[in-house]
């Protein structure tokens, strides 16, 4: 003890060799080394607790990262007869639903017994990562088939989809979605009854959009639908309409003329208000307002119109697509359906530059062909403009190619109008007189005019065959899921294990330690001096609690890293 005490009042910490001046002073060879070793040891499960937890986080963010790199969405019909014309459409989209350029997809229709037909290759639209076309279907086996997609873009791997269509002899018809505008402005509707010595109607060709040229027509007949032929003058009475603004106290004129032999008369103007008020006057012989009635339109929703001339053709005669947008750099998309709902066709996308498409029927099949324009096309649903034309295989002018589309108009009187005062039994009397009437190629070719604009606004839309972000969703999130199950199971299990052998080498090392030194301090199997044991004591308790607190620190190191992944998964 003689030596040791020495070696404390004189100082010295350590000699030539390294080794504290303590452990030479009693004696001691191999505590230094132990100490050194259990040193490392502690140095060694805490940089490996943390490079763990480095771990755990760096493969959190990677997991986090992860995105759904490629979508796509197909349209077509589910329903394909050999010899008729179908349209298919496909856009290709990114992470953050934009379309992708620059994508080329091949079509090819695999039928039953293995055959396998190249319908060729979608036609890109610009700026949309949209390829679409139309193909005549081949003469294939009825019953199930597959519609495959080949996708090649610079930006991805090639891949393939795959949609299950269905091969018959004839396509049920698709009921329309019938249309009427949304607007909450509807409900303050005062438009005014129906006078009660004739009949006023007035109604807009197919929609009222503002922001475009509108085309309207005004109806007079007597109590029974009789068509009167009387000198009419239409007035603006609120909003903006053809370069008039409205006036309720003096309404300008806009527009004027007498109604023909079926009771009509059309006219147009560019409509620059949500809301529109007109009032309709049938003139006396001195050409003062016998009767009047105030109209209330409220515009659609819409940047886009559509019209299409003429309205009646051959099959095989050209027709002509205008399109008009509000925005002029977005193309608008023209897809072409026929009297059933299928989707026959769909037009070269217009935009500001071409303004028109001339398309022509490529089934040669009569009835009604209805166009719908829209700048997108994935449910456009109220904002599509709609135009129609009748195809027929009689001379356009003959009166009896109005008995169909009289046929259609009588069909959809029950539908649910906007319209005031819509009275169902005076339409069925005007219909049959205006079969009647309509005689002469002028008559015929204004009676198809009214019966094709005044049909109820109802949108096909091109069918929805295949959306592959909810597949893309849901294998991510599974993915994602593995990850996370993964992660909870290295960082509980793991880092429970790693606190287990932390702890035991702690405590081991420690009692090691305070063994060896112990014995060390001991001479000729005396026992320690109090003082020198409650030193000992102390310090060991000291080398325990930073031990527990080292534990503790890697455990909340532990719950912070899973609590962060959790809330970042």
């Amino acid at each position: 003890m003689t030596e040791l005490h020495d070696a404390h009042e004189n100082g010295s910490s350590a000699t030539d060799d390294g080794r504290p001046a303590l452990d030479v002073a009693a004696g001691v060879e191999s505590s230094a080394d132990d100490g050194r070793r259990v040193r490392v040891v502690h140095r060694l499960f805490i940089v490996g607790g943390a490079f763990g937890l480095a771990i755990a986080l760096l493969v959190g963010l990677w997991v986090a990262r992860l995105h759904v790199r490629h979508s796509v969405v197909v349209q077509l019909e589910e329903t394909w007869v050999p010899g008729q014309s179908v349209a298919v459409r496909s856009q290709l989209l990114d992470r953050e639903l934009h379309g992708i350029e620059g994508v080329e997809v091949g079509v090819r229709l695999e039928a039953e017994g293995g055959a396998h037909f190249d319908l060729g290759v979608l036609a890109p639209v610009r700026r949309s990562g949209v390829a679409q076309g139309r193909f005549v279907v081949p003469d294939v086996p009825l019953g199930p088939a597959t519609v495959v997609l080949r996708y090649t873009a610079p930006s991805i791997p090639s891949f393939e989809e795959r949609v299950p269509i269905v091969v018959a002899a004839e396509r049920k018809a698709r009921a329309p979605r019938h249309t009427v505008s949304a607007s909450t402005l509807q409900w303050a509707d005062d438009t005014e009854p129906q006078p009660a010595s004739v009949r006023i109607d007035l109604r807009p060709e197919g929609r009222i959009v503002a922001g475009f040229v509108n085309r309207l027509v005004v109806r007079v007949t007597d109590p029974n639908g009789v068509p009167m032929s009387r000198p009419v003058d239409v007035r603006l009475v609120d909003g903006e309409f053809d370069g008039h603004r409205g006036n309720p106290e003096t309404p300008p004129r806009i527009a004027t003329g007498v109604t023909d032999e079926l009771g009509l008369l059309f006219f147009d103007g560019a409509l620059a208000s949500e809301v529109v008020r007109f009032e309709v006057q049938v003139l006396d012989d001195e050409g003062l307002a016998d009767t009047s009635r105030r109209f209330r339109l409220v515009s659609f929703a819409g940047a886009v119109d559509l019209s299409a001339d003429p309205l009646g053709a051959f099959t095989g005669d050209p027709i002509t697509v205008r399109a008009l947008a509000l925005r002029a750099k977005r193309p608008v998309f023209v897809d072409v359906f026929d009297e059933d709902g299928a989707w026959i066709d769909t037009l070269e996308p217009i935009d500001a530059k071409t303004l028109e498409r001339t398309w022509v029927h490529p089934a040669a099949r009569p009835g009604i062909v209805q166009f719908e324009g829209y700048h997108f096309t994935n449910n456009p649903g109220e904002s599509t403009a709609i135009a129609r034309i009748q195809i027929t295989d009689l001379d356009p002018s003959d009166p009896r190619t109005l008995v169909p589309l009289v046929e259609r108009t009588r069909a959809r009187l029950d539908l649910p109008r906007v319209e005031r005062d819509f009275d169902r039994k005076l339409e069925e009397k005007y219909l049959d007189l205006l079969e009647v009437r309509a005689t002469t190629p002028g008559a015929v070719e204004r009676a198809r005019r009214y019966l094709l604009g005044t049909l109820p606004v109802e949108v096909f839309g091109p069918p929805i065959a295949l959306v592959t972000r909810p597949r893309e969703e849901a294998a991510l999130a599974a993915r994602k899921h593995a990850w996370r199950i993964g992660l909870r199971i290295y960082l509980l299990g793991g880092g429970a294990i790693y606190l287990v052998v932390l702890s035991i080498s702690l405590y081991r090392g420690q009692r090691r330690l305070a063994a060896t030194t112990a014995a060390a301090m001991v001479e000729d199997g005396e026992d320690l001096d109090p003082e020198t044991a409650l030193h000992l004591e102390r310090a060991r308790r000291a080398v325990l609690w930073r031990g527990l607190g080292v534990v503790a620190v890697m455990a909340v190191a532990l719950l912070l890293t899973l609590y962060m992944l959790e809330n970042l998964l």
